[in-house]
């Protein structure tokens, strides 16, 4: 799948949160993320399924359900923390923000 397929899919999926203002971001993104968390990312895009990845205790699940978070910010979360898993779990357990879209 390519990243401009992937930001298609995300955009129908969560209208008005990833606007098309908003896709450079979301295929810089996109370009450095782990072929792991970009593997599981298709699956649950073409499926509504997705992968058993736990990383330092946070998964699709925890992320979702207890940080609030839609699954494609999720997974960039899961990403992150490949990337830079220090601050990302200081980040975490600090807390979060809720963003509401712009069409809501």
């Amino acid at each position: 799948m390519t990243n401009e397929e992937i930001i298609g899919m995300v955009q129908a999926k969560f209208p008005g949160i990833y606007p098309d203002d908003k896709v450079g971001i979301l295929l810089g993104s996109l370009n450095k993320m782990s072929p792991l968390i970009k593997f599981g990312l298709e699956e649950y895009l073409k499926n509504g399924s997705n992968l058993d990845i736990n990383l330092l205790g946070y998964s699709i699940n925890e992320l979702t359900t207890k940080h609030g978070m839609n699954p494609f910010a999720a997974y960039l979360t899961l990403d992150w923390i490949v990337r830079d898993p220090e601050k990302a779990t200081a980040s975490l357990k600090k807390g979060h923000d809720f963003v509401k879209p712009s069409n809501i």
